[in-house]
């Protein structure tokens, strides 16, 4: 019998597999902290755009978020219309373009640029973002955490690659950038470095949808049956009636496995699940925990070039990063389904609270060497924490209002990464200059803050 249920359950190993190489694609926005500096010294060099400043390439990033998370509840809404493997194709194809149309528009402007890298990118990956998570989840209900963390370790491991990618093709010769007089931030002027910025947006949106083909054609969505197959390989139940009954009597009939399938007692009212007080208090703390995810991928180079010269060494703290940001995915939903919720968020908050609130110490560190691996630690840190948000956030609303709207629901909670997106950009553009990095890694901090406080808030005590 269990050879024959890992038999029949080898297309959910390859749902996740799929899941896994899409997010990986998807996961490439982690990769504007280090693509950002080229991207603003790129138009520094052009006429039209030469008041260009690093603080305000997190716009694109802020537009990114903010597409993403108010188009994510479309993407379950299509996926009822046409089905998964199509949604996610749909997404995928307008993220890949985007980044293709950016060669384009990064030679115009930085508002055509934000429409491309931003606001169209987001749309892409956030049509395809919940409902790769949501065909997932089907194949192994009783492991949401766990294989909600391996498909968005995908998400969180893309700047791995991507970023050494980026940065080989731009900056071979680990050329450093130049302070400028008009503010403390650094610039390239070399030419050999400016002309391949446009070239690498095309390369890389080309590498995308490959990756992304593979992980559709292998993305499937299990049928009745294949959810009752699922349910009994992971419960391990072989000898029981219920096995008994779907090996011989219910296994060539669609009809009979509905009544064999448990029944989701949630109510399906999206609009009463987005009355209660635990969707807003999840919406809150995802959107204070969200704007130290905006802080850390759009800031952390830009930070780093201030007292670290070796652009190498800034695209590999970069990658080392996205290792910890995938792995955290996958520790904090494991924390999550052998603990509670309360537990893994709490830590979460917590331990990035503490770093993002220390985080300007790397640069008042006298030594260049112990400057340089603070850095590596706190940045490495900050990401393997703060991940667990996207791990934790879809577990726990499928916990609370169940599997069948998980996805445009999650999608309505993902708008909180939108507002986000706006308020860092905000902050950072408006305050970077008045009150430095420290005073923006302090107002992260304190966000968390009011995070943790928010945790003791829920209605539900059982979470």
């Amino acid at each position: 019998l269990f050879k024959f249920l890992m038999i029949r359950n080898f297309k959910g190993y390859l749902c996740i597999l799929g899941g896994f190489l899409i997010h990986f694609s998807l996961g490439s926005i982690y990769t504007f902290g280090n693509i950002s500096p080229y991207i603003a010294s790129y138009m520094r060099s052009r006429p039209v755009t030469q008041s260009v400043k690093n603080s305000d390439m997190v716009w694109i990033f802020a537009f990114a978020l903010a597409s993403q998370g108010l188009t994510m509840s479309f993407g379950g809404v299509l996926d009822k219309k046409v089905g998964s493997r199509f949604t996610v194709l749909i997404g995928c194809c307008i993220m890949s373009a985007s980044v293709i149309l950016t060669y384009f528009t990064i030679q115009a402007n930085i508002y055509v640029t934000i429409l491309t890298y931003g606001v169209i990118f987001g749309f892409g990956v956030g049509i395809a973002y919940s409902v790769v998570l949501a065909a997932s989840i089907k194949w192994f209900p009783n492991n949401k955490g766990l294989v909600i963390g391996v498909v968005v370790a995908g998400f969180g491991l893309g700047s791995l690659a991507f970023n050494q990618i980026q940065t080989l093709y731009i900056n071979p010769q680990n050329i450093s950038p130049n302070f400028t007089k008009e503010d403390t931030d650094r610039y390239f002027t070399d030419e050999k470095v400016l002309e391949k910025v446009p070239y690498c947006f095309l390369y890389t949106g080309i590498i995308y949808a490959s990756i992304q083909l593979i992980g559709c054609i292998i993305l499937f969505s299990p049928s009745q049956t294949e959810m009752m197959i699922s349910i009994l390989s992971n419960t391990g139940s072989s000898n029981s009636e219920l096995s008994t009954n779907f090996i011989s009597e219910t296994y060539d009939d669609e009809n009979n496995i509905q009544s064999l399938l448990p029944k989701d007692n949630h109510d399906s009212n999206i609009f009463k699940a987005i009355k209660q007080r635990d969707f807003w208090i999840l919406w809150f703390i995802f959107m204070f925990c969200g704007t130290i995810n905006v802080y850390a991928t759009s800031l952390y180079k830009t930070f780093g070039q201030l007292f670290i010269t070796s652009d190498y060494y800034l695209a590999l703290v970069g990658s080392v990063a996205s290792i910890f940001n995938a792995m955290g995915r996958i520790f904090w939903g494991q924390v999550m389904d052998r603990f509670s919720y309360k537990v893994a968020i709490r830590s979460i908050i917590i331990n990035s609270t503490i770093l993002m609130g220390t985080f300007y110490l790397c640069h008042l560190v006298p030594n260049s060497i112990g400057a340089r691996v603070m850095f590596l630690i706190w940045v490495c840190g900050i990401f393997a924490n703060i991940c667990g948000i996207f791990a934790v956030m879809p577990a726990i609303t499928a916990k609370l209002f169940g599997l069948k709207k998980v996805v445009t629901i999650y999608g309505i909670l993902f708008s909180a990464n939108a507002f986000a997106g706006i308020f860092g950009a905000l902050t950072t553009s408006i305050f970077l200059s008045k009150i430095n990095y420290f005073g923006i890694f302090g107002i992260g901090a304190g966000l968390t803050t009011i995070a943790l406080i928010l945790t003791f808030l829920h209605k539900r005590i059982d979470l």
